[in-house]
């Protein structure tokens, strides 16, 4: 959600500086701190994606039973597959 939310930003951030870029002096002096806010909205959204990513790396490291055994059976019959699978 949050990788979603900051490509957003970005996108809104991007069209905003095209749109700066083309105005006046005059009006570019006023609307400098709203860049500036769309553009730190960008990059705290894009940090909480990636501190959402490394949690969830970290669970998937430390919290998951990577050694647990596992089975998986294949049955074949006539007109019909049987697939089925245990975990422990």
């Amino acid at each position: 959600m949050a990788l979603g939310a900051a490509i957003v930003a970005a996108v809104d951030t991007a069209s905003f500086r095209a749109a700066y870029d083309s105005e006046p002096r005059s009006q570019q002096v006023n609307d400098y701190s709203t860049g500036v806010g769309k553009m730190q909205l960008t990059n705290v959204l894009f940090g909480a994606a990636g501190l959402g990513a490394a949690f969830t790396a970290a669970a998937a490291i430390w919290m998951v039973d990577w050694h647990a055994s596992a089975s998986t059976h294949v049955g074949l019959g006539p007109g019909s597959i049987q697939l089925a699978g245990s975990f422990r």
